[in-house]
């Protein structure tokens, strides 16, 4: 069972740092905080609006846009 555990903690452990490694590639994007902001700090896309002095429009397009670029990274071409 022990064994089992900690092979499974390795295996969340490898999936994390592939998640941070594939953060990195927008983190200099000027609207990467839509990320921890709607999947950490599960703000409703209004609010981050507000707080990009932006429209929802634009929130949403952006997102959309980061959220393919991770998809790619994470799960290759096939992700499109």
């Amino acid at each position: 069972y022990i064994a089992e555990l900690k092979a499974s903690m390795e295996r969340t452990k490898r999936e994390i740092r592939r998640i941070e490694r594939a953060l990195e590639t927008i983190q200099d994007d000027p609207y990467y905080e839509i990320i921890p902001m709607k999947y950490w700090d599960l703000m409703q896309p209004a609010q981050i609006a507000e707080r990009l002095c932006c429209d929802e429009r634009t929130f949403y397009r952006h997102k959309n846009r980061l959220i393919n670029k991770l998809k790619v990274v994470l799960f290759g071409a096939d992700a499109l």
